[in-house]
Order: structure tokens, then C-alpha cells, then sequence
């Protein structure tokens, strides 16, 4: 079976990116944290990426592919396999240009 990690980008004094990481440690599930508090630039290429204008910015990463949850809310229906049909698989990296 293929290694299976979350990655979580969120900012600082965000309470849903706390209840994201608490979420995770709660169900004992492996996560990486970026803190993207000071990283606006790079912040704004992911949520052009994702088309997502909120954090946290959730993705589940499996093996080689990594698919993109959502936010805090979408994670804990997806942690209960309630969205199951609704993650979409992320292609590629994004790139600045």
C-alpha cells in the first residue's frame, strides 16, 4: 500500500487551520504542516491553483498522486467518507508563471 500523509497550508491564529491539525492528531493520521503566514506570494499561486480562496488548503497524498480535500470542513466529512466522490486528483505542481 501506498504511503498516505495529509498536507495541510495554513496561517497562523487561523482557527480552522487549528481545528484542521487537531482533527488529524485526534484520528492519529500523518500530516505535514506549512505555515503560510508569511508567504503570501506563494499562497495566491496555490489558491489560483486550487481555486480555493480560503485557509486552510487541505490535500491528501497518496504515493506519488496527491488529491485536494478542501478546507476544514470538507476534511472532517472527508476523514468520515462522506466526500469521497468529490476529491479531485491534482495533476501537477504549480509553477509562477
Amino acid at each position: 500500500m501506498a504511503h498516505s500523509y495529509f498536507h495541510i497550508y495554513g496561517k497562523q491564529r487561523c482557527k480552522f487551520c487549528t481545528k484542521a491539525k487537531k482533527l488529524l492528531k485526534d484520528n492519529s493520521v500523518e500530516f505535514i504542516w506549512s505555515d503560510m503566514t508569511r508567504a503570501k506570494p506563494s499562497l495566491e499561486i496555490l489558491k489560483g491553483w486550487t481555486t480555493w480562496e480560503t485557509v486552510p488548503m487541505v490535500f491528501h497524498v497518496v504515493g506519488e498522486k496527491q488529491y485536494f480535500v478542501g478546507g476544514c470542513t470538507e476534511l472532517e466529512s472527508y476523514l468520515h467518507g462522506e466526500d469521497d466522490e468529490e476529491v479531485e486528483e491534482v495533476e501537477e505542481e504549480p509553477s509562477e508563471g
